[in-house]
């Protein structure tokens, strides 16, 4: 999920003065406070469980800010996966969730991938009976029928692309965006696992933990940090789940070695260890290029690099003849069930606990 930002536009006042006046002295403007506090992935936890805090204790610390500061100088925020993951709310398809969080004042909220998980006609009755907004600038209605064409229509379900606050005087904007990439599909793939009752653990991209130079600028130490820390989270992550989901492959991980190597033993000595390492994934999923990347505070933008690490995927997948699923740019709806094709021969696991909702939107 994204973490919206808020902007924050400052007016600055010029000060004119008459021909022969005396200009008055510049008075320096007062700093405006005020506090956002915010929420994610809460997943329905309203009671308190193991690790899950549970909404009462939230709430405590909501209130205790609101009252250090003043209630009128809190937004308090939530950027999606709310409702479903706890008995408690799945029974009633978040209704409980949504009824806890207007009780709780939320100013606005935006969308997870687990919001769709009931489909498009439940999220609509849930943002109905929210009394707080709910926004998204690339959730989109499907009214060509197909996503690379659909216009820019907003989803029943939604509100609007942003929505303004004002706290303290000042105007902040909200803005809901919704991944559609390679991570997105990660957690719609542990959504659909979980309705089966398979235990999953996410990995996520080593690179953003990398205290070291990435992705044009990578160098050496820093793959090797990436490699052995992917390697380290995969093992840690299959100690405690049937299953793995990982936004990255130790096989990504070798081309930007490709790129960034000087032909020393160590490249090699790491290369092979990533080539060694491959074929311990059971099911490797080749994702293609759907958008020119837009920056994040992390990724690389250049998108001559970004095809020349595709081709290199792309060449390295054939030369060490790796058996893998290849997605279609143009078909983005049907990425998750492609690979649960894929996955769920092997893993045998039951019927779905909740059954899937038909209808979807476009991202």
């Amino acid at each position: 999920m994204r973490r919206t930002r808020p902007l924050v536009l400052l007016t600055v006042l010029a000060l004119l003065a008459s021909l022969g006046a005396v200009a008055p002295p510049v008075v320096r403007a007062a700093t405006v406070g005020f506090t956002i506090l915010h929420t994610n992935d809460f997943h329905g936890q309203l009671e308190a469980s193991g690790s899950n805090p549970g909404m009462a204790r939230v709430a405590t610390i909501v209130n205790d800010v609101r009252t250090a500061v003043g209630a009128g100088n809190v937004l308090l925020v939530d950027a999606g996966d709310e409702m479903q993951g706890s008995l408690l709310s799945n029974l009633q398809h978040g209704a409980p969730t949504i009824a806890t969080y207007n009780a709780m004042g939320y100013a606005v909220a935006t969308f997870g991938n687990h919001e769709f998980d009931w489909g498009q006609a439940n999220l609509a009755d849930r943002t109905t009976q929210a009394t707080y907004p709910y926004v998204t600038a690339n959730i989109v209605k499907n009214d060509t029928g197909n996503c690379a064409t659909a216009g820019w229509t907003k989803p029943d379900f939604a509100d609007s692309p942003y929505d303004v606050q004002t706290v303290n005087g000042v105007k902040v904007a909200f803005i809901g965006t919704h991944g559609v990439g390679k991570t997105t599909l990660c957690y719609e793939l542990a959504a659909a696992l979980k309705k089966r009752d398979v235990t999953v653990e996410l990995v996520r991209e080593m690179a953003r933990e990398c205290p070291l130079p990435i992705n044009r600028e990578t160098t050496l130490p820093a793959q090797a940090w990436i490699l052995h820390s992917q390697i380290a989270w995969e093992l840690a992550a299959a100690s405690r789940a049937q299953v793995v989901v990982c936004d990255r492959a130790a096989l990504d991980n070798y081309c930007y070695l490709k790129r960034a190597g000087d032909g020393s033993a160590w490249e090699q000595a790491l290369c092979e260890l990533a080539r060694g390492w491959t074929p311990t994934y059971d099911v490797l999923v080749k994702v293609p290029i759907v958008h020119r990347p837009t920056f994040d505070g992390v990724r690389d933008t250049d998108i001559a690099f970004q095809h020349e690490i595709e081709d290199l995927i792309t060449q390295t997948l054939a030369a060490w003849c790796v058996p893998h699923v290849a997605l279609e740019a143009d078909a983005r709806e049907r990425w998750a069930a492609t690979v649960l094709d894929a996955i769920l021969p092997v893993l045998r696991p039951q019927e779905l606990l909740f059954p899937e909702a038909n209808g979807g939107a476009s991202a």
